[in-house]
């Protein structure tokens, strides 16, 4: 299915897939190209499987999906998105989890790795997927932590782009906390090039540092970012309305 789009990743026609073995921690661990490929590879997928093409890219293949905060729709989605691509998925969401034994995050990624081709894991601080990243030889890929949430991100995003048939020129407000959702929306504008509006609590603002990062990149990319307290007025003529 993939071979159906020409990758053209960072201006390199027939370069390759750039994003392969790498880890996803957040969404700028990507270019603005790589993301866009992302997308369209998602969105090929799903028409194939939707028209009966079930291919299977990641037969023979075993990943491990570690949760430690639980969730139904993360355990379901990548147990379910393993098993469509061929992989094999082993669910580690309880007392007897991968960091269970207080062993440190180095002997755990490198005993994991021997028998993994790819970890996901959702956890609490951002510092953990960094460490394990680190240590891992194989992939590693953020499913949530307190700072980020690109899967998600990912998803909506694609959704977006489903119902208005572009992300160009869309016009998105987020309305709640300065959180990982708000951060994490802020980075795939940037990225896309498009226009948000973020409206928080004065008390729950985003990081600044993370908003002047991103202000830096859609000076690239053409994008608009709009940080205030005023939900009323962040979502007034948006095209897409999200809320935490």
């Amino acid at each position: 299915m993939t071979q159906e789009i020409e990758l053209q990743i960072d201006g390199c026609p027939g370069c390759g897939n750039t994003l392969s073995g790498r880890s996803i921690l957040r969404l700028m661990d990507m270019s603005p190209a790589e993301m866009k490929l992302v997308l369209d590879v998602a969105k090929v997928q799903k028409a194939a499987w939707k028209a009966g093409k079930h291919e299977a890219p990641l037969a023979g293949k075993s990943v491990a999906i570690i949760l430690e905060k639980p969730s139904m729709r993360t355990r379901t989605s990548f147990d379910v998105a393993c098993h469509r691509l061929g992989a094999h998925p082993i669910i580690m969401n309880d007392g007897n989890s991968a960091f269970s034994r207080g062993e440190t995050i180095q002997d755990t990624t490198l005993v994991l790795e021997r028998f993994v081709d790819a970890i996901v894991i959702r956890t609490f601080e951002q510092e953990k997927v960094e460490e394990l990243a680190d240590w891992a030889s194989i992939p590693i890929v953020n499913a949530l932590t307190d700072m980020f949430h690109p899967c998600q991100v990912l998803a909506d995003l694609l959704t977006i782009q489903e119902h208005k048939g572009s992300l160009e020129g869309i016009k998105m407000a987020y309305v709640g906390d300065g959180n990982n959702m708000a951060n994490t929306y802020l980075e795939g504008a940037a990225m896309a090039g498009f226009e948000i509006r973020v409206a928080t609590p004065p008390d729950y603002t985003c990081d600044p540092e993370l908003v002047e990062e991103c202000r830096e990149l859609a000076a690239e990319t053409g994008a608009v970012i709009k940080i205030g307290n005023d939900p009323v007025e962040a979502v007034r003529g948006a095209d897409v309305v999200i809320t935490d």
